[in-house]
Formats: C-alpha cells, structure tokens, sequence
C-alpha cells in the first residue's frame, strides 16, 4: 500500500520557487481538488518531506485509513532574491514524479527535521487503490485501563 505513502510525502513537499511541481503531482491523487496545487499549503515557503512510515490500518465504511508518519525538513529562505526559475527534469528520468524539491537549493537553508503525522483514507475503485479526500469519521473510543477499572466508557 504505497499510494498513502507516496500522497503523504508530496503532500507534505513544497517549493514556492515551483508551485506548478506540487500542482501537477498532486493531481495525479487528487484532480479535481489540487487544481492549484495549494491544498494543505500556504503558497509560500519550501519544505521536503524525506521519509515515510505508514501505520496502522483500519476500516472506515467502505475504505481504509492508513495511520502515516512523515518526516518532513522545514526551509529558510537565507537571501532576498525573488522567486527562482524551477530546476529543469532530467533528460531520461525514472519512476514518477515526486512534489519534493531538489534536498538544496540557493538561496534556502534546511533546518531541523520534525514529524508529521497524518491519515489517509483510501478506497478500492477498479483502477486500484486511490486516495480519498473525504473527511474521515473519527475511530470509535476505545475504553482506557481506567475507563474498565469503573466499568466501562463512560
């Protein structure tokens, strides 16, 4: 179950010096609510999200939701030049596109890496597992130790 995996992390990437990047990655998860490519993002700033480890899954009505964390470096613009020209693809690249900018760039500076932590839902169509923007309902309360030490939730 990569899908999540790989939504999360370009989810997460961003680069103001190329918004287009983002808007044409996302896309392939999500047409109709990436147009822009500001979902989930200000428009502004640079950030690179560098791992990915999904969770837990669970069922929630007819999809999945899978329990992600991503590890994502924040960066700080160390100029005052304005927005840069994105690097051009390489001439025979592999695999598709990723929305995480290039780990350096001039001009920025990576700072301390944090964790992020989202969840994806997920449906099976007959094109496979694909990303689901809907909201998701919140996980039944399981009951803590102290919930069964006075008899159950209250």
């Amino acid at each position: 179950m990569h899908r999540p995996g790989a939504f999360a992390a370009d989810l997460l990437s961003w680069d103001e010096d190329d918004v287009d990047r983002r808007a044409r990655v996302l896309a392939a998860y999500l047409p109709a609510t990436a147009a822009d490519g500001l979902l989930g993002w200000t428009g502004t700033g640079r950030q690179r999200a560098d791992l990915v480890l999904p969770g837990r899954v669970r069922a929630d009505a007819d999809r999945a939701v899978v329990d992600v964390r991503v590890r994502v470096v924040p960066y700080r613009r160390v100029d005052a030049r304005g927005t840069a020209a994105p690097e051009p693809e390489p001439d025979d690249p592999i695999g598709a596109p990723a929305g995480a900018p290039a780990p350096a760039a001039r001009g920025w500076r990576g700072l301390a890496a944090r964790w992020v932590r989202l969840e994806v839902a997920v449906a099976l169509t007959d094109d496979g597992l694909v990303v689901d923007a809907g909201p998701v309902a919140e996980p039944a309360r399981r009951p803590s130790p102290v919930d069964l030490a006075r008899g159950g939730v209250r």
